[in-house]
């Protein structure tokens, strides 16, 4: 089933750099690794389950998508106009590497899916089934 999806986008600026309190070089260099994992200027999508209730994702490419513990992930296709449709969705629970080279994930490659999309708020198990169920 097709679910609405809002992008946001990020405005494009001038490439500035982080504070300095807080951020060693290690943690920039860290912080710039992370950014640079984000397909292209878009980080996050908002989808729009059939409830209505909104869902905040942050968008990875399947070879760059971390391995967060107890988050929703979704496997989406992005076809060459942009339009986004959800191919599947699981929880990763405690072993998220497990789970992101399963059989679900590998079946969603199969059938076009090109992005990974990751909800973190949903922080209980039931939570995250609901957004699954409600999202597909």
């Amino acid at each position: 089933m097709q679910v609405a999806a809002d992008l946001f986008t990020e405005i494009h600026r001038a490439p500035r750099s982080l504070p300095q309190a807080g951020f060693d070089e290690a943690g920039q260099a860290a912080y710039s690794s992370l950014q640079a994992k984000t397909l292209d200027s878009e980080r996050f999508c908002a989808w729009r389950g059939l409830s209505g209730q909104r869902y905040v994702t942050s968008i990875y490419r399947f070879a760059d998508c971390p391995d967060y513990e107890n988050v929703v992930a979704l496997a989406v296709r992005r076809d060459g106009d942009g339009r986004r449709t959800i191919l599947a969705g699981l929880d990763l629970g405690a072993f998220p590497i497990v789970a992101l080279n399963g059989e679900t994930m590998r079946a969603a490659r199969e059938q076009g899916a090109n992005e990974i999309h990751l909800h973190l708020l949903a922080d209980t198990p039931a939570a995250r089934a609901a957004a699954i169920d409600d999202l597909l």
